[in-house]
Formats: C-alpha cells, structure tokens, sequence
C-alpha cells in the first residue's frame, strides 16, 4: 500500500512538474512576444509624433507668413534685386 502510494507520489510530482515547466515556457514566449510589441508600438508612436510635430511646425510657420506678409518680402527683395542684376 505504501509502495503504491509512493508511486503514485512521485508520479503526480512528475506531472505537476512538467506542467509547472509549459506553463513557464508560454507566460516567457507571450511575455517576450508582448515586449515584442510594445517595441513596436513605441517605434511606430515615435514616428507619428515626429511627423505630427513637423508638420505642426510647417503650418505654423505658414499662418505666420501669411499673417506678417512683409516679413516675407523683405526676406526676398535682396534675392530678387540680386538676381535682376
């Protein structure tokens, strides 16, 4: 009866084991693919916010020279007196 529970024992700490073992096994794959991800979504985050930012930047820049037109003439009639020379 002993040796029969005995082997049963060591059995269910075999199984238990290997189960333990997969388990461990697929929470690192997810984990490692979820890092994965996040990577990825920081990079793409990133980009969107550079582009964002300078095209922000770009219309901004366009009111103010649409606002303040002689800024822009005075920046350009010495290139344009230079070039009628």
């Amino acid at each position: 009866m002993r040796l029969r529970l005995a082997n049963q024992v060591r059995t269910l700490v075999g199984l238990t084991s290997q189960l333990v073992h997969d388990v461990d096994q697929e929470v690192t794959h997810e984990r490692t693919q979820a890092l994965a991800s996040t990577e990825r979504a920081r990079d793409q985050l990133a980009l969107v916010l550079s582009v964002t930012a300078a095209f922000t930047l770009l219309m901004a820049h366009r009111v103010w020279l649409v606002r303040n037109p002689q800024y822009h003439r005075a920046t350009w009639q010495p290139w344009t007196r230079a070039q009628k020379l």
